[in-house]
């Protein structure tokens, strides 16, 4: 009866975990990849996260899996408004109104805490107001609202490979971070570097037609 931790049914996001959804549509030089193609996805990202907890027997019931589903076009919106707030935010600009209003629809759902104490020990869980995925999506809202008002905006990040654009947060102690991955789109950007200056060089050292005359005659 002495337990106070909190159940594994209440579920808290970090600020980077709702930058990790909002990546969840990658982008790239040829197309975007969908990570997000069904409900059955939302959920198993949801849970491989910690944001909802798994289900009893490991299996989702038909009921949850009908229940994602029916979210997966709200959960679609709410990941292109997160998106879109740090794209603003980046680029020192307003976020759209409705990107705004998205965003605040989703911390101003309903749905509390509420004490149940029992024979297995004191435990605070979400009430039932939401339905699991909902409520695991509003996690993920609260999560990126509260973690770029209590962190420092100015270290929200685009990656600087324009074929990828993954977001991230600066936590490097000179918050001078460019890329989503050093070992990938840095090296990338450093091979890009590398052949231009090749380029260049080569190109001044070719000679022009006036010289290539010159060294005719």
């Amino acid at each position: 009866m002495a337990s106070t931790t909190p159940s594994p049914d209440l579920r808290t996001a970090r600020l980077e975990v709702g930058l990790d959804f909002a990546n969840t549509l990658e982008h790239s030089k040829d197309d975007d990849r969908e990570h997000l193609p069904d409900g059955a996805a939302l959920l198993a990202w949801l849970i491989e996260h910690e944001v909802m907890p798994p289900p009893i027997d490991g299996h989702a019931t038909e009921q949850e899996l009908r229940a994602a589903d029916e979210a997966l076009g709200r959960a679609r919106r709410l990941r292109f408004a997160i998106r879109a707030l740090v794209e603003a935010l980046v680029e020192r600009r307003e976020p759209d109104d409705q990107v705004v209003s998205e965003l605040d629809g989703w911390l101003r759902r309903p749905g509390g805490l509420r004490l149940i104490v029992d024979a297995t020990g004191i435990r605070v869980v979400p009430t039932a107001d939401q339905a699991p995925v909902r409520e695991a999506l509003s996690h993920l809202a609260l999560a990126v609202a509260q973690g770029i008002a209590d962190g420092d905006p100015r270290r929200l990040r685009i990656c600087d490979n324009h074929a990828c654009r993954w977001l991230f947060y600066d936590t490097s102690r000179p918050g001078t971070r460019r890329w989503c991955d050093m070992t990938v789109c840095g090296n990338r950007a450093k091979a890009k570097r590398h052949r231009e200056r090749a380029r260049a060089i080569a190109d001044q050292a070719e000679p022009g037609p006036m010289d290539a005359a010159a060294m005719r005659s």
